[in-house]
């Protein structure tokens, strides 16, 4: 194979290999990914203090924290996730974003409840966060990086 063509194999295998990865259902628990659920859930509690921390901490309106768990977990109680339990929490970062760690930890910023105006719009954004942890994200990324530390690897010009 010309040395030429290498990036475009390569950009071809990506998407040979990505197209292996078919949507699932959560309902059919088929999807084993690389990392087991209980090894999702030591990730998230590992990484938790770490993220409350980036993000400025827990937000301290124990009241507005509340709430938002509050929320969650009636989105939470009206589907069919049964072997997650769902954390909530408002960290005191003016960063508009919310964030998600395997294992059910949800986090949004303070600057983005700044923005929102009705509880079905925090219903929403939740609802999104779930999804990502509902749907093993991370294992995913977990794949993806792995397979890309692979693919970067430069082989040995040693040929002795």
């Amino acid at each position: 194979m010309k040395k030429k063509n290498a990036p475009v194999m390569c950009v071809l295998f990506l998407l040979i290999l990505t197209g292996c990865f078919s949507p699932r259902s959560y309902e059919s628990n088929n999807y084993k990914g690389f990392t087991s659920k209980t090894e999702e859930r030591f990730i998230g509690q590992k990484l938790h203090p770490l993220l409350i921390k980036k993000f400025g901490g827990k937000h301290h309106n124990e009241k507005l924290s509340e709430y938002v768990d509050a929320v969650g977990q009636r989105i939470v109680a009206n589907s069919k996730i049964l072997d997650i339990t769902f954390k909530f929490f408002v960290t005191d970062s003016s960063i508009v974003n919310a964030h998600s760690l395997p294992g059910g930890y949800i986090y949004i910023n303070r600057g983005l409840l700044s923005l929102i105006n009705t509880e079905d719009e925090l219903a929403a954004m939740l609802s999104h966060e779930i999804a990502h942890v509902v749907a093993r994200h991370y294992s995913d990324r977990s794949a993806y990086l792995m397979l890309s530390k692979y693919l970067s690897v430069k082989p040995s010009t040693d040929h002795s």
